[in-house]
């Protein structure tokens, strides 16, 4: 403010009304800046300009044009950052400030103008984003305040600048060092329980470390999870190292480790994974122990790979339980560690059978570090039959004292369990015993001595062990009666076969009652019984010899037809005896010589019972014959006893029996008759077709008529034969020399071969165009003894010419086609 004057010679011109104007040259002024002169005088407020410097104003009058200027005015004041403090650190994104700015007047008193304070800019360098400005200040007095959500999201040591917006001239600059936690040394991607590992924190500024940083920076993990070590770790030259860092954990969802400290500075690590388990070794998973006996119980530590475990940290103890919930005995309060493995003792038992499982918990983490294994706990209590164990098993007289016995099992039907050595109890399912009904078990073993029964009727025994509840019923029942079986029949016996069995009467205190009584046997299922079925006891004992025929299962009976009562003895079993006896079932008929035929025979026991899968070999009678090839001569009786021969061929013609043998039994059949066939061939009378002759005289030389099996056939009436000789003398004479009318055969001739040494062939034709089937007789004639020998040779006896082509394997299968004789079939 200021006041001008219109002077005229040094006095106020108060007639002067003109208008003024104040400039400044080029620095703008502000404010009210044309005013009106009144008396000559011009008073000036409200001017201001917003620019530091020297600045002249100049007054300039209209219309007359007068000016007047000022001496040289200096414009100051000053913009200070206030806040944020310089020497703090302040943390990447969560590291939050204030950012207030004051105005203050050239000589350092509080800036207090009288027109609007304005606002400030603010920038960063290095360039980068500084976040959370309010955008409009809260103004008291001469400060601006900027709010205090201000922060820097990039580490590092920045000039931060504050400029006026009343003039950019007027700023002010401070250092700030945004620092950040980094994790230098990560924990493992994966690591055990109880293994230590490491972890670095470093407080950093952009990649520099802030080795003035001494604070302490604390870790915490994600998930609920507990980091146990030393968590908590001062920072040395800006370094936080941990060192004996682990979980007791088992996890397989990642989790991070948070670092903290002071000025909201934090840190997060990369994730990780905890692995390793524990195994129960023994017992092993679905394994059978009989109850009462003991085992080892012993739990392995594993690593994250599944090797032994060898953390840093105690290796812990390991609690027991079982479900459904039993007593888990025997185990060590205390487990011998060697290594990895911790041995619980071998002497742990359960005692009620049944299924389990069997769940270890280690104390370092019992909810994460635990194994279960399944096992059966086996046990049975057995009784053999009825229960009793003397050698009268089913049936016991009244006020009899007998023994019975009870097992315990490692498993049903199994072996015994010796280890069971407790109480074992005996009762009647109804009734009243006698004797004493508790036992120790010796080696699993219970037997009971001075038992008995008083009334006479049907019970069953049952047994209960004092641990582990198991129980037992008999699987048959006990007869208590007044008349007993002392010998028993034979488990096995065979149709027909004699065998005896005794009962004794008995009284109420199970002595024999020497009363002559009636004894009755009988049998179930009925049958015959050979022998005397009723007879009268001697001295209270009664024997009887018996037989029975018909194969099955029995039971005898006896019944006291005096007293009353009855009594059934063990069963017993009748099996078919041995072959007794044969019979024809079809006898052989007549037939032609080299035709099959059949017959059968059917095998009996003693006990006329069928009997089948039995050898039965025939032969023929005499037995100078035999069955021709192809014939099956023994045969297996099939289910009704019989075996039959269909396939037998005989082929020398004759009058026959059969013999049949199926040891000892013997049988043989009716005669029946082979017939010859028709004729088929001449042959010689002489054996092997070869004769010696006397020469000069005459020899007889006889021929047949024979089938194709050699049999001699009859002739038909005008039958003829012809002999000839192929190569003797001329002088060589046969009588009758023509054709010979023959009715029989054999038929002779007379021969005269001359006196000369040689071999000289005859063959026969007869009318019927049948020659000696290729055979002809070789007559030998030798001087000076005349001993004639025969070789054999070979015709072909076809009117046809005969043709032979192929292999020599071919002709010699021909020659001996025609060597045997069977020209008709070749």
């Amino acid at each position: 403010s200021g006041e001008l004057q219109f002077q005229d010679g040094g006095v106020v011109n108060t007639s002067s009304t003109e208008t003024v104007t104040i400039t400044a040259g080029s620095t703008p002024v502000f404010g009210t800046t044309i005013f009106t002169a009144v008396n000559g005088v011009v008073t000036v407020s409200g001017l201001y300009v917003l620019k530091l410097g020297s600045v002249t104003f100049k007054a300039e009058a209209s219309p007359s044009g007068l000016i007047a200027t000022t001496s040289a005015i200096t414009v100051g004041g000053v913009i200070n950052i206030n806040a944020p403090n310089p020497a703090l650190t302040y943390s990447v994104t969560t590291g939050l400030f204030s950012l207030k700015v004051l105005l203050y007047r050239a000589d350092g008193t509080a800036w207090a103008g009288d027109v609007a304070i304005g606002s400030a800019t603010f920038t960063l360098s290095p360039s980068t984003t500084l976040s959370g400005i309010s955008g409009s200040p809260t103004v008291t007095g001469n400060l601006l305040d900027f709010g205090s959500g201000c922060h820097i999201d990039t580490s590092g040591t920045y000039t931060l600048t504050a400029t006026s917006t009343l003039d950019s001239s007027i700023l002010s600059s401070i250092t700030i060092t945004v620092a950040e936690l980094k994790f230098t040394t990560n924990p493992p991607s994966a690591t055990t329980f109880g293994y230590y590992f490491p972890l670095v924190v470093t407080f950093k500024a952009s990649s520099t470390t802030v080795t003035s940083y001494t604070d302490t920076v604390a870790l915490t993990i994600s998930n609920s999870h507990t980091l146990y070590g030393t968590i908590s770790v001062a920072a040395v030259a800006g370094v936080a190292t941990f060192s004996n860092l682990y979980l007791k954990e088992v996890f397989s969802t990642g989790a991070i480790i948070t670092a903290t400290a002071s000025g909201g500075l934090t840190a997060t690590s990369t994730s990780m994974t905890v692995g390793g388990s524990v195994s129960i070794v023994t017992p092993a998973t679905a394994s059978s122990i009989p109850f009462v006996s003991l085992f080892s119980l012993t739990v392995k530590l594993l690593d994250k790979d599944g090797n032994a475990w060898n953390g840093d940290i105690t290796v812990g103890t390991m609690t027991f339980t079982t479900s459904p919930s039993s007593a888990l005995s025997g185990v060590a309060s205390s487990p011998t560690i060697t290594s990895n493995l911790l041995d619980y003792g071998s002497n742990c038992h359960i005692d009620t059978p049944g299924s389990y499982s069997i769940t270890a918990a280690s104390s370092i983490n019992t909810a994460l570090l635990t194994s279960t294994v399944t096992v059966t706990v086996t046990g049975s209590l057995s009784m053999t039959g009825n229960g009793v164990s003397s050698a009268t098993t089913n049936y016991i007289g009244t006020g009899k004292i007998f023994s019975a016995a009870a097992t315990v099992l490692q498993t049903s039907g199994g072996s015994t369990n010796t280890a069971y050595t407790s109480a074992v109890s005996i009762s009647l399912t109804s009734g009243t015993l006698s004797g004493t009904f508790t036992s120790n078990a010796v080696s699993g073993y219970a037997q009971w001595t001075d038992l008995s029964i008083a009334t006479a009727g049907t019970y069953t025994l049952q047994a209960s062990t004092a641990v582990g509840g198991l129980s037992v019923t008999a699987s048959s029942t006990l007869t208590i009666c007044a008349i007993i079986f002392t010998t028993q029949p034979p488990t096995t016996t065979t149709a027909a076969t004699s065998f005896t069995v005794q009962v004794s009467q008995l009284d109420f205190t199970g002595s024999v009652n020497i009363a002559l009584h009636s004894i009755t046997i009988s049998v179930t299922p009925s049958t015959t019984i050979v022998g005397t079925v009723t007879k009268t006891s001697t001295a209270g004992i009664t024997s009887f010899t018996i037989s029975i025929a018909a194969p099955n299962t029995y039971a005898l009976t006896v019944t006291d037809t005096t007293a009353g009562g009855s009594c059934s003895s063990n069963s017993f079993t009748v099996t078919v005896g041995s072959p007794a006896s044969m019979v024809m079932v079809s006898q052989p008929s007549n037939t032609n010589a080299g035709t099959s035929f059949s017959t059968s025979v059917r095998v009996y026991d003693a006990g006329s019972n069928l009997l089948s899968g039995k050898s039965v070999t025939v032969t023929v009678n005499p037995s100078s014959v035999a069955f021709a090839g192809g014939s099956v001569s023994t045969v297996v009786t099939d289910v009704s006893g019989v075996a039959t021969f269909s396939t037998l061929t005989i082929t020398t013609a004759g009058t026959y029996t059969l013999d049949f043998v199926c040891s000892p039994a013997t049988v043989s059949s009716s005669s029946f008759t082979i017939a010859a066939l028709s004729a088929s061939q001449v042959g010689w009378t002489a054996s092997g077709n070869a004769l010696t002759v006397t020469g000069n005289i005459y020899n007889t030389i006889g021929a047949q008529v024979l089938d194709m099996y050699g049999n001699t056939v009859p002739l038909p009436s005008s039958t003829t034969a012809t002999i000839a000789c192929s190569n003797c003398p001329s002088s060589t004479k046969a009588s009758p020399s023509a054709a010979m009318a023959i009715s029989t055969s054999p038929f002779y001739w007379q021969v005269k071969i001359p006196r000369a040494s040689g071999t000289y062939y005859l063959s026969v034709s007869l009318a019927l165009g049948i020659s000696t089937g290729g055979y002809t007789l070789a007559v030998t004639l030798s001087s000076p003894d005349l001993s004639w020998t025969v070789s054999p040779t070979c015709v072909v006896a076809s009117k046809n010419s005969v043709t032979v082509t192929g292999t020599v394997a071919s002709l010699v299968w021909i020659y001996y086609v025609i060597l045997s004789g069977k020209i008709g079939r070749a």
